[in-house]
């Protein structure tokens, strides 16, 4: 089929408006769709599976329109239900979230893929020319100071008080009691 019949399945017969899919699924070779025009009810359509590229993008206009009004959607929290993409839309004019929308999830990936490799050129960063940092200089190891031995006090054997003999370890004499390091 070409594209100008796909789109003309994707638009409400009644009044040629483009219709919210809410349910994609896979069956054999075929796609089925269901989707409803804001003005004249919901109806659904058979796809050949092999020919998705041509009217994938028909399908992503579908997802993200509003189940009330027609307009655009943009897309809530996705969850993944068995071979589902479970999918509520919130209307950009109504600020409404709508029904929950059923996509196969491979087709729904492969429909992210796109537009997110679609965006990706306008989102590439701007390359500046970043200015060059001078090297800094290495840092020398300072030398190792070594650790000064304070002297020891002399160790009395006597004390100058009384005259005690003294082992040389006491703070105190054991006989007068006189302060014996300073």
């Amino acid at each position: 089929m070409m594209r100008q019949s796909y789109e003309t399945l994707f638009r409400c017969p009644t009044c040629g408006n483009m219709g919210a899919l809410y349910l994609a699924k896979v069956d054999g070779a075929q796609l089925i769709i269901k989707q409803r025009c804001s003005q004249h009810g919901g109806r659904d359509f058979r796809l050949p599976l092999k020919e998705l590229d041509s009217y994938k993008d028909l399908i992503r206009d579908g997802i993200y329109r509003c189940y009330s009004c027609g307009g655009p959607a943009l897309p809530g929290p996705v969850k993944y239900s068995g071979a589902y993409a479970i999918i509520n839309c919130v209307c950009q004019t109504n600020h409404t979230s709508q029904k929950t929308q059923k996509i196969w999830s491979t087709i729904y990936l492969d429909i992210i893929k796109e537009q997110k490799e679609g965006l990706e050129p306008a989102m590439q960063p701007i390359k500046e020319k970043v200015p060059e940092v001078p090297k800094p200089e290495p840092i020398s190891r300072e030398p190792e100071i070594e650790p000064q031995h304070q002297p020891v006090p002399e160790r009395l054997s006597v004390c100058p008080s009384c005259g005690t003999d003294l082992e040389g370890n006491e703070k105190f004499c054991g006989i007068c009691g006189s302060k014996l390091t300073d």
